[in-house]
């Protein structure tokens, strides 16, 4: 069975510059206006984060067979993988968004189990709209967080990038935006009341995805999308879409295009540029490159270390460290199925350095970091 078979079977998992100082976040979203209850889920027996260390939290995702519902944490830099808090139900390719220290779970197959989910770093909870809530049933897309800084408030917005409705192998062009305040998701016809964001150029999904503020003093915000599959085929594309967000406006900078076309790649921004790793080829080969490139892409894409372990739809953070910024990449599908294991890269050596492995092998799964109290 080829590797796109074997994705097939886990799931299909998916501003006007007048004055406010804008900075972006990659993270990942919801698809329908969230104005309801909560219900909580609690593991008060997790020591959920450790002081002084930041931690990398895993949930879901499938294990080769099934979705799953479980979740681990691993302290940074060393330490081990522990249990993390159960999802209520098994689930895998959810999106996730992180608004400050808030994460959503949104989307997500299967169906019945889409309801969105926010954690609480503060008590180290999963909280769960009612059940009387919009279902969100968006795969295979990308969120990215932005944010809106006037004086001392800062206001929050989320943006749904493409991917397909859950049973529909098609992808979607759609941009949908939300305002996040007070724990309410609310749908949004301009970012921040003041820009309607344009469609994606294409329909896309398993594309990768990040956004970027080019200076603290400066208005302009991006957000890139990188690869991906445009149709309901398996044919995945090399093309780079930015979005301007002071304006709305998608373009295609010159000469931007990946040197392969891939699908289920990562895209994450540290510093002042764009880092592209992993993937899987028309082929249904799983690539170990990494690549980088300037934010304003005023130059082509450099080809980095290869990672140690090929894998494509898999997670990749960033974690921040007193010597500098580092992407972290963890699980996926390898050459045989899901992998476990996790590894960090090291941009002034350009080497990828060996972190413990997970204790379950998963691909299409919901990643982040929780930053150091």
């Amino acid at each position: 069975m080829g590797l796109s078979e074997r994705s097939a079977l886990v799931g299909k998992g998916r501003t006007a510059a007048c004055g406010p100082l804008f900075t972006a976040v990659i993270a990942v979203a919801v698809a329908a206006p969230l104005v309801v209850a909560l219900t909580i889920f609690l593991n008060t027996d997790l020591p959920w984060r450790s002081e002084g260390f930041n931690t990398v939290v895993v949930a879901g995702g499938a294990d080769g067979t099934n979705a799953t519902d479980s979740s681990e944490m691993l302290r940074l830099p060393d330490g081990r993988w522990r249990a993390g808090i159960t999802l209520p139900c098994q689930r895998q390719s959810m999106l996730t968004a992180q608004v400050d220290d808030h994460v959503l779970l949104l989307g997500g197959e299967p169906i019945e189990c889409a309801d969105t989910l926010r954690w609480a770093p503060s008590s180290g909870v999963w909280l769960a709209l009612a059940e009387d809530s919009v279902s969100i049933d968006v795969v295979r897309g990308q969120a990215v967080t932005i944010t809106s800084i006037e004086g001392n408030e800062s206001r929050h917005a989320v943006l749904v990038l493409g991917g397909t409705l859950v049973g529909s192998p098609t992808p979607t062009n759609s941009v949908d935006v939300y305002s996040y305040l007070n724990s309410s998701l609310v749908r949004d016809d301009k970012l921040f009341g003041l820009v309607v964001v344009a469609p994606l150029p294409k329909p896309l999904s398993e594309f990768g995805a990040a956004a970027a503020s080019f200076d603290d003093n400066s208005s302009t915000a991006s957000i890139v999308v990188a690869g991906g599959v445009e149709t309901d085929g398996r044919d995945p594309v090399n093309t780079v879409h930015v979005l301007d967000v002071a304006s709305g406006v998608w373009v295609t900078p010159a000469d931007s295009a990946l040197p392969v076309a891939v699908r289920g790649l990562t895209v994450i921004r540290m510093g002042d540029m764009f880092y592209a790793a992993g993937g899987e080829t028309a082929d249904d080969e799983v690539t170990w490159a990494a690549r980088s490139i300037p934010v304003d892409f005023s130059a082509g894409w450099t080809r980095l270390a290869n990672m140690t372990s090929p894998r494509a739809f898999h997670a990749a953070m960033v974690d921040p460290t007193p010597d500098g910024d580092r992407m972290c990449v963890a699980g996926g599908l390898g050459e045989e199925g899901p992998i476990a294991t996790v590894e960090c890269y090291n941009v002034a050596a350009d080497r990828w350095d060996a972190m413990p492995a997970m204790d379950v092998a998963r691909s299409h799964f919901a990643a982040f970091v929780l930053r150091k109290a």
